[in-house]
């Protein structure tokens, strides 16, 4: 009797890391697709000069329908005046990231702790003239 709890006990923690090593894998999956949208935002922002708000609910919607995030989930923020060539434009692109853990409540993780946020913050040079 003690081998049968034993093994089910055993066949749980097994379980719980299969099943994380699955979301990882899902959320991994997101962030390689936030970060190929954002290559293609950055790319518009150096050719108009600036991180207009069409470009910004463009990425918004994008990231929306590629990885299921909400879109209030999502924010971006950047150089909102126009900057000729050789000029720096920033951005930040921030995305919620829930389900960090597969079982939090196992574990005892509270809903809080089992999210994040996946933040992508860089600069480019500006291509307009």
């Amino acid at each position: 009797m003690k081998n049968l709890i034993t093994a089910i006990a055993s066949l749980v923690l097994i379980m719980t890391m299969l099943m994380q090593m699955t979301l990882n894998e899902r959320n991994y999956t997101r962030m390689i697709a936030i970060d190929q949208l954002v290559n293609n935002f950055k790319e518009v922002a150096r050719e108009e000069g600036l991180v207009s708000s069409a470009n910004k609910s463009n990425l918004i919607s994008e990231i929306s329908g590629a990885t299921g995030i909400g879109e209030k989930d999502i924010t971006v923020s950047g150089t909102s005046s126009r900057v000729n060539r050789g000029g720096k434009i920033s951005y930040k692109v921030s995305v919620k990231m829930d389900k960090i853990y597969t079982a939090p409540a196992f574990f005892g993780i509270s809903k809080e702790k089992n999210e994040g946020r996946y933040v992508v913050e860089n600069s480019t040079t500006s291509e307009y003239i």
